[in-house]
């Protein structure tokens, strides 16, 4: 099985699970406040490094712009689609964890290319 097989399927995989995570109804707060911050942060710094890899494995030309744009994009997908369900709301403030998730996995890839 090729890299690029094995990293895209990896990826799609993550994705499925991160939108079928989103798409649970909450019934009630029963979390910490800002625990969820902590989750997105975590989800969105390993789709980061999943997404790297697989952009990186078609030897794409500037594989981390891309790998931010589509992370980014998948986030706010992921916080419009929260609107329609119930318990669920659209949050800067999940955008920003998620932007905050997809950075430091940029910086410590890009990191680790200046080595």
């Amino acid at each position: 099985m090729s890299k690029k097989l094995i990293f895209t399927t990896i990826s799609i995989i993550y994705i499925i699970i991160l939108l079928a995570g989103a798409s649970i109804i909450k019934l009630e707060s029963s979390s910490q406040p800002g625990s969820d911050k902590v989750l997105h942060f975590i989800g969105f710094f390993i789709l980061t490094l999943i997404l790297i890899f697989t952009f990186e494995s078609y030897k794409a030309k500037r594989s981390m712009s891309i790998t931010f744009i589509t992370a980014l994009i998948i986030g706010f997908i992921i916080e419009f689609m929260q609107r329609g369900i119930p318990g669920r709301t659209f949050s800067l403030l999940d955008v920003l964890a998620d932007l905050l998730g997809i950075v430091l996995a940029l910086v410590l890839r890009w990191s680790f290319y200046k080595q």
